[in-house]
């Protein structure tokens, strides 16, 4: 595998959906290549930065605000 077939599968590879030759065929042409060693490893905390800051916290169902605004008022009226 050289270089530019290596970029063809690595967000493949990358995600885990690689098939096994895909994977084995990647790992030894990044046990032999310095610069795609270090691409992937860019590639994955570009992909792992994404991840963190994509992450939201979930949104507060219509469900949850009515329940809480009925507690209020009958805590008011209490």
């Amino acid at each position: 595998m050289n270089c530019r077939e290596m970029l063809e599968v690595i967000y493949a590879y990358l995600d885990g959906e690689a098939d096994s030759a895909s994977v084995a065929e990647v790992e030894r042409h990044l046990d032999e290549c310095a610069p795609c060693l270090r691409y992937i490893g860019l590639e994955k905390e570009i992909k792992a930065l994404v991840r963190r800051c994509c992450k939201q916290p979930p949104a507060e169902s219509d469900l949850d605000r009515m329940k809480l605004r009925i507690r209020q008022a009958l805590d008011d009226k209490g």
